[in-house]
């Protein structure tokens, strides 16, 4: 079988690299032919916008007639193309690890909710299978016409994740990793956090991002994401933190985070929202705070207690490794790219 991949993004889009580029050498190792087709770029606006998105279509559809199954990774093309690749007789599965039908902000003009909309409604009506990060986009995803909806979570190869064996050393360090688009959720630990400076001597917080980020009362330090290096800073982390709000937007997040922390080790104390309450058990691998007192008492906890941070940190790896890690999310992916 010849799959042909449109990811949202290239390999170096975290959402694409995690749901589309790491499974390759799976499928060709289990008799799937791989091509993939990343977007082309989009400049400029009016025609000549317009003629980058014929381009595109005429690219999409010529690749496509030499597929067999058609895997669009969170990408909304426009209906007539989304019809197109279903007269070709082609399988189609859609891919969703976000609720990319709202917007982060939610500050979307009427027109481009509209035009989101209609695309959504499209694919979802023309797709033989959606996969789905977690249970709100499988809601969603069968709310809005998808006959056939599965979940896949978000996968961690465990092979590049190797926990401690000793126990770190120095002064106590707090840690997030993300983009700096979202440095906006730890601002909601913006009382949390200095408190806890006080407290505990020489408390750090480990930003590692793609951007500076600084919090008044707290020691910050900011170390620049690399994927070569982001497995070596996240073993720098005593404890791994994810605030969110909770929204249309971060109702759709699949605990990337989470699991990257849980994988080396570390206990997560995540906000109760988004797949961050499929992954995480409340007491077992990390802490579900809401508030700010549960969020002071959950990482007082933990700083106050090596053995039980290494306690929730090896639950947290078995978890990874039984339910989460590349090995078994591709096995189920593949079957279930076989089924349709």
């Amino acid at each position: 079988m010849k799959i042909l991949f449109f990811p949202i993004a290239g390999r170096e889009g975290a959402s694409s690299r995690y749901r589309v580029y790491q499974y390759v050498p799976f499928l060709q190792q289990a008799g799937f032919q791989v091509q993939i087709l990343p977007p082309l770029p989009r400049t400029g606006r009016g025609i000549r916008r317009w003629v980058q998105a014929s381009l595109e279509h005429h690219a999409v559809i010529r690749q496509a007639r030499n597929a067999d199954l058609l895997f669009i990774q969170k990408r909304l093309f426009a209906p007539p193309t989304i019809r197109k690749m279903a007269r070709l007789g082609k399988k189609i599965v859609f891919d969703l690890d976000d609720a990319i039908f709202t917007s982060p902000a939610g500050n979307w003009s009427l027109v481009t909710r509209r035009r989101v909309h209609s695309r959504l409604k499209a694919v979802m009506r023309e797709a033989d299978l959606v996969l789905c990060g977690n249970r709100y986009l499988k809601k969603f995803s069968s709310e809005w016409g998808a006959s056939r909806t599965e979940i896949l979570p978000t996968a961690i190869d465990t092979s590049s994740y190797s926990p401690r064996q000793v126990p770190r050393c120095g002064e106590p360090v707090l840690g997030w990793i993300g983009s700096s688009v979202n440095h906006r959720y730890l601002d909601l630990l913006s009382s949390v956090l200095p408190t806890l400076s006080r407290e505990f001597q020489g408390l750090r917080l480990l930003v590692v991002s793609d951007g500076r980020y600084t919090m008044e009362g707290v020691h910050v330090e900011n170390r620049p994401w690399s994927q070569k290096t982001e497995v070596r800073d996240i073993l720098d982390m005593d404890v791994g933190l994810m605030p969110l709000t909770d929204n249309e937007w971060t109702r759709g997040k699949c605990a990337l985070k989470a699991l990257q922390y849980m994988a080396a080790g570390i206990p997560a104390v995540c906000s109760p929202v988004g797949a961050n309450s499929e992954v995480v058990e409340d007491g077992k691998e990390g802490f579900l705070p809401q508030s700010d007192a549960e969020w002071l008492d959950s990482i007082r906890l933990l700083l106050n207690s090596h053995a039980l941070r290494e306690k929730m940190g090896k639950a947290g790896r078995a978890k990874v490794d039984a339910a989460f890690s590349l090995h078994v999310i591709a096995k189920r992916k593949i079957d279930l790219l076989r089924s349709v």
